[in-house]
């Protein structure tokens, strides 16, 4: 699989922890976890038996580019917000 993406709202321990080493033992290329109350991003990228090699921060003004599909590049803060 080349990319996961997760909104993680209550669910962020979970998903930067038990899911990311799941997703990285798997082979799972990137993998992004969208913090649903701040839209801060955590790229994870680099995948191996231990994890993630690379997990970088994004702001919701950044542009988010999955680096296999560099045209679906993305800036969250560009969506409409949820009513």
């Amino acid at each position: 699989m080349l990319l996961v993406v997760e909104i993680a709202d209550s669910s962020l321990k979970l998903d930067t922890t038990v899911k990311a080493a799941a997703y990285a033992a798997n082979g799972v290329r990137e993998y992004w976890v969208i913090n649903a109350l701040t839209r801060a991003t955590l790229i994870h990228r680099e995948p191996g038996a231990d994890g993630y090699a690379s997990i970088i921060e994004q702001a919701s003004d950044a542009s988010l580019t999955p680096s296999l599909v560099p045209e679906l590049a993305i800036r969250l803060m560009d969506l409409p917000a949820a009513e």
